[in-house]
């Protein structure tokens, strides 16, 4: 109480009874969309979303996942109903008991546990840590203040979508979203996701380089562009997964690039897939210990790839851009023309692209060839 508990508190409330939020009060029967509101304060929302997260009579019928209508106690009884609050509460708790049963299976294992709360606490400070104290005082994580408004206003959308009713029976709430959030859960592809975490948490070194990667590439504070880069194409990929008809056969090339190593009776490799090739190049290139195998003890390709990525002069265009356009404009179907690239120009792009790393007499083979000899002892 010293540490000024009740005087936070109080400041939390002045500042929520001053902050106006518009609530809708009436809404089209077909589209579900607002058509009347009124202002409201932020005691009067906080309020709210405490009555439907704990009183029982605000989400009549909800049951647990096991079909409880009643919440277990400490003591063992079910006598409350089930709440939101109890749900949350219960999700937690049985992410402890699955730690601690995984622990119980793995004895002299890493804790997990531990792990798992010191991430969280991380999450915490990462997200909700602030500046400054009293009126001062500021969300140290700016983004947070701006994303929040926009994942309401697309949970109010995606609700009013599929539920335009708005009478408290939203199946697709209830019932499909944790149906369709299982079977992902379910499925190979999380599945696998899980395994490379669990590859990468227990190499330190390919754990400690992606993190760099991933600290450069989402570093707010960094003179580069690499962060509303990456942002930019996290949108473009969120917006091509809506295009069904062209993933598919994108899924069949991806399930290729990413295939296992096929090898013959005695183990030996004979055909790699595109990534896993590529790691087995970079691992050749910077042998995390064998530096009797390393093919660039100089570090001349990082410097090559580095120069690669960096904008020219006051240009700011980088000699990737300029030579994947000129790849581009000299391989699309029509090298005369000099409209945007369409499909038959993708097309012949990959052809020619294809043709130049495959054929032996006249393309990169060729070329591997000559280094080859030239290198030769």
């Amino acid at each position: 109480l010293k540490s000024g508990v009740f005087v936070r508190i109080q400041s939390l409330l002045k500042t929520l009874a001053s902050t106006t939020i518009a609530h809708c009060t009436a809404r089209d029967a077909k589209t579900g969309l607002c058509t009347a509101s009124t202002n409201v304060d932020g005691v009067k929302v906080i309020s709210e979303a405490l009555s439907v997260m704990l009183d029982p009579l605000r989400s009549p019928g909800l049951v647990t996942r096991a079909g409880d209508a009643l919440s277990l106690r400490n003591d063992g009884t079910r006598i409350d109903k089930v709440t939101p609050m109890t749900i949350f509460v219960d999700a937690f708790k049985g992410i402890d008991a699955s730690f601690a049963a995984f622990a119980s299976a793995n004895p002299g294992g890493p804790d997990r546990r531990a792990l798992w709360k010191a991430a969280r606490s991380q999450l915490v400070d990462t997200f909700l840590a602030v500046d400054g104290a009293g009126p001062t005082a500021a969300f140290k994580n700016k983004a947070l203040i701006a994303a929040l408004p926009a994942i309401i206003d697309v949970l109010r959308a995606q609700v009013a979508a599929h539920c335009p009713a708005h009478d408290g029976t939203c199946a697709w709430a209830k019932k499909d979203l944790v149906a369709s959030l299982s079977d992902v859960l379910k499925g190979p592809t999380f599945a696998a996701a899980i395994d490379m975490l669990e590859a990468i948490a227990k190499d330190d070194a390919s754990r400690t380089e992606i993190e760099t990667l991933v600290s450069y590439l989402l570093d707010a504070t960094s003179s580069n562009d690499a962060q509303a880069g990456a942002l930019a194409a996290v949108v473009d990929s969120l917006q091509v997964l809506d295009d069904d008809t062209n993933l598919v056969p994108f899924y069949r090339v991806l399930s290729e690039a990413l295939s296992s190593p096929i090898t013959d009776d005695k183990g030996n490799v004979l055909r790699r897939g595109l990534v896993d090739a590529a790691l087995h190049a970079v691992a050749k290139i910077y042998p995390p210990k064998d530096c009797a195998a390393d093919r660039d003890p100089s570090g001349a390709i990082r410097l090559v790839l580095a120069a690669l990525v960096t904008p020219m002069g006051d240009r700011a265009v980088t000699p990737l851009e300029v030579i994947s356009d000129v790849i581009a404009d000299v391989n699309r179907a029509a090298p005369e023309k000099t409209t945007k690239l369409d499909g038959p120009d993708y097309g012949s792009i990959a052809n020619e692209m294809s043709s130049f790393v495959l054929d032996k007499s006249r393309g990169l083979e060729q070329m591997y060839a000559i280094i080859k000899q030239a290198t030769a002892k």
